[in-house]
């Protein structure tokens, strides 16, 4: 009987130890944990603050484009801008940019004054700014700079297109439901359709049209693309034509095509095809 009942006590002895060692195993994990989170939560805090840092840190970037109007609305004011390859750029009027003070003279949404397509190099930033307590990230032009006739005439011959004159004009272009081919000439291009039917756009390049060639009209549009403005026979509608070289497939076959080919018209509409070098 004392021989089981020094087991009893053993074996007791040796539980309660067992719990303690457990509950201060837990405990030591708990605070292991707490001071772990904590030192996460500084981490976590200071990143925050580094990619805050990063995402506030205001890059400069440089275009050169044409100006165009001014634009004035309950929103703010705004300069328009159009780029080489045509596409529209507003940034938000800051009264700290001297270069374009003469726009604040100019008449809103205008385009008849003698600033028309004169050509800039704009340095912006995107910027947040506030009114009416909301804020939005705007472009705002820091620096604005006039180039010379000579810098105009070097911009443009050091644009490259990625698609020649001669490859164009040695091209057919062609859509399908209706069907219909386009071809491009020195002055012209020409819609044609399976009746006979024929019609004739005319180039457009700085605003004029007419006797305007193929090779002033041409644009660099994207890295692989090329836009080209048009008009109609009577001049009344303008629209633009965008070339890319990339696989085409005219939807009825699988014969894949060299280019792609856009026409569209300023107001809306248009046709979508394919191209092919001209057989």
């Amino acid at each position: 009987m004392k021989n089981l009942n020094l087991l009893f006590v053993l074996l007791f002895s040796f539980f309660v130890y067992s719990c303690q060692n457990a509950s201060n195993e837990t405990e030591n994990q708990a605070d292991d944990a707490t001071t772990q989170t904590d030192a996460d939560n500084v981490d976590g805090s200071e990143n925050q603050d580094i990619n805050k840092n990063k995402e506030s840190g205001i890059k400069s970037k440089t275009i050169v484009a044409d100006f165009e109007m001014l634009i004035a609305s309950t929103g703010g004011t705004y300069y328009r801008f159009v780029d080489k390859v045509g596409e529209e750029w507003e940034f938000y009027h800051d009264e700290s940019v001297k270069a374009l003070e003469f726009a604040m003279s100019l008449q809103p949404g205008s385009t008849d004054h003698k600033y028309y397509h004169k050509t800039f190099e704009l340095t912006y930033e995107e910027r947040e700014i506030t009114r009416k307590n909301e804020t939005e990230i705007l472009p705002v032009i820091t620096e604005a700079r006039e180039l010379s006739a000579d810098e105009v005439a070097k911009q443009k011959s050091t644009s490259v297109s990625v698609i020649s004159v001669n490859e164009i004009k040695n091209a057919v272009f062609f859509g399908t439901e209706p069907f219909w081919d386009v071809q491009f000439y020195d002055t012209y291009v020409e819609k044609g359709d399976p009746s006979g039917s024929k019609i004739r756009f005319y180039y457009v390049a700085e605003g004029k049209s007419g006797k305007v060639k193929l090779s002033e009209a041409i644009k660099p549009f994207t890295e692989m693309g090329v836009r080209i403005d048009v008009t109609d026979e009577s001049e009344g509608a303008v629209a633009a034509i965008a070339i890319i070289k990339e696989s085409c497939n005219d939807g009825m076959s699988e014969n894949v095509y060299p280019y792609s080919f856009l026409f569209e018209w300023e107001d809306g509409g248009g046709w979508t095809g394919c191209g092919r070098k001209n057989k």
